[in-house]
């Protein structure tokens, strides 16, 4: 039993982000379907839609950030082995690190100007 709930858990982002895709392609259908054949629009598929795929698109980047799936150029990768390639990776977590701070002081920013 517990091993079916830490595999469940385990592709919990996969599930999510699959419903969350079907739900998107059901939405614009409807909103198509809606639109072209019965001459009515559904304002709220499309409001429905914009807040689904914002949520798609995160899931979905978690997701591509546990199976590595992340688009990157690989050419240093490939000409460099061994431990030479943890020290590139820990330099690019070094990278990221004011990348990650400027997002920080961008969001408080925008936080404070907002309130």
């Amino acid at each position: 039993m517990n091993d079916k709930k830490t595999s469940f858990l385990d592709n919990i982002e996969e599930y999510i982000s699959t419903f969350l895709f079907i739900a998107l392609i059901i939405l614009c259908f409807l909103q198509i379907l809606f639109r072209f054949v019965f001459n009515f629009s559904l304002s709220w598929t499309e409001e429905l839609s914009r807040y689904v795929f914002i949520a798609l698109v995160y899931f979905s980047a978690s997701l591509a950030v546990v199976r590595g799936a992340h688009v990157r150029v690989e050419v240093i990768d490939g000409f460099v082995k061994g431990r030479n390639k943890k020290n590139i990776r820990f330099n690019y977590l070094i990278y990221l690190l004011p990348v990650l701070w400027f997002g920080l002081v961008i969001m408080v920013w925008n936080y404070r100007l907002m309130h």
